[in-house]
């Protein structure tokens, strides 16, 4: 099963690493630890929110920051974090 990973917060807003969709050129993606779901997000950057099916997901109260995640030589290193700014 994927694994939600989040990086650090900023104001108490979650940063969660993401990855290229493989369905949709230019989106992101990350696996939800709460609903069990892909969240699913195109390529505008910043604060975005939460796709999160869980009434209670700590999620859902601040929305998310999604930091882009490479895929060089297997091993995954983080790219780019999206401005928080909205």
């Amino acid at each position: 099963m994927p694994e939600m990973v989040i990086l650090d917060y900023r104001e108490g807003i979650p940063i969660i690493l993401a990855e290229p969709r493989p369905d949709f050129l230019g989106g992101w993606r990350f696996w939800c630890r709460y609903c069990k779901r892909w969240h699913l997000h195109g390529r505008t950057l910043g604060h975005r929110v939460s796709h999160c099916t869980v009434p209670d997901s700590p999620l859902n109260r601040t929305g998310y920051i999604l930091a882009l995640a490479s895929d060089a030589g297997g091993e995954k290193k983080v790219e780019a974090v999206a401005d928080a700014s909205e």
